[in-house]
């Protein structure tokens, strides 16, 4: 019998396969079911297809909560003896109004996402410096890799992807035409991916204490005083086009007449400014914007408020391991 050829990306295989034996008028052999139905093949020593295991870092493995050992408090460690090089150096800005009486605003939602991030790594924001409020705190994750890294972690990747076409393409064949006493032969075993290397990152936690639409001012000063560079920060701050509970990433774009991030784009210099947008809820017909993002969230909207600071909280940390680009696609699913 001659050696059947199964494309692993159509059906054209699989129909070809059912006509010949329909045509011989046999039933189709098990082996051949068990190919075609993606059940392990009844040989004992039959080649295992390939699998491409991804490295999935801690920043990743804690925004998805695939492994309840990893929180954000786990990253954190001490101050290095040496100095931070600037490019490990993150300034995280939550957005509001300083004073009691905003506390609970929509407005303030920046300072809440914020703090909530602070508490999850057991620390709180409360040295009093260039009219804001700051923590520096350090955690230990994954380097970033080099341009020359990605390329070479790329064409790893295409090979071993060819492996498991080949992998599959042959265990197919054997499985049809090979005697069961015959020796199957063995696929080439796979190039490791470069993983990353672990590094010590500061991460500056800031709350300004002037009003909303001054906030540029200390930011900037912040950004110069500690030498971070404009790609590394991330402003957290309330968006009233968007539903309670809503989490947005964006790494460049206008202000959206949220007066925070304006200032702090003409003061930083361009709209390449990252930032997560809460949803704060959309006024109602014929209402002020200024008016509803200063009133307080009810009791059902402040329930739905909790998982997305959370969300807030973890998409933080995988901005600072991964980058902005990295974090967009997972946070704006």
């Amino acid at each position: 019998m001659k050696s059947l050829f199964y494309n692993q990306k159509s059906i054209n295989g699989i129909q070809y396969i059912k006509r010949y034996y329909t045509l011989l008028n046999q039933p189709i052999p098990t082996k051949v079911t068990n190919i075609i139905d993606n059940s392990p093949p009844s040989k004992n020593n039959s080649t295992t297809p390939l699998l491409i295991n991804k490295y999935k870092c801690k920043s990743q493995l804690i925004f998805e909560n695939t492994d309840k050992t990893q929180t954000l408090e786990s990253v954190r460690c001490g101050a290095p003896s040496d100095r931070v090089r600037a490019k490990h150096r993150y300034l995280i800005v939550g957005l509001g109004n300083p004073g009691d009486k905003y506390t609970n605003n929509r407005h303030n939602i920046g300072f809440k996402a914020i703090d909530n991030f602070a508490n999850q790594l057991n620390t709180t924001i409360t040295q009093n410096k260039n009219h804001c409020l700051l923590q520096i705190i350090h955690a230990e994750l994954d380097d970033h890799l080099s341009h020359k890294e990605h390329i070479d972690n790329y064409r790893i990747k295409q090979q071993r992807h060819k492996l498991l076409m080949e992998s599959q393409q042959q265990q197919l064949q054997v499985n049809i035409t090979q005697p069961d006493n015959e020796q199957i032969p063995k696929i080439e075993k796979p190039t490791e991916f470069i993983k990353p290397s672990k590094v010590v990152y500061e991460i500056i936690l800031m709350k300004p204490q002037k009003y909303m639409n001054l906030s540029g001012g200390s930011v900037k000063g912040i950004m110069t005083n500690y030498n971070v560079p404009s790609e590394n920060i991330l402003i957290l701050l309330d968006d009233a086009t968007m539903d309670v509970g809503l989490v947005r990433m964006r790494s460049k774009g206008g202000s959206g007449g949220q007066k925070g991030m304006d200032d702090i784009i003409k003061r930083v210099g361009g709209e390449k400014v990252n930032r997560i947008k809460i949803g704060v809820g959309i006024p109602g017909s014929g209402e002020i914007l200024t008016d509803f993002v200063l009133k307080n969230f009810n009791l059902e909207e402040q329930q739905k408020m909790k998982p997305a600071l959370d969300r807030v909280s973890r998409s933080i940390l995988l901005f600072i391991e991964k980058g902005s680009n990295y974090a967009m696609n997972l946070v704006n699913k």
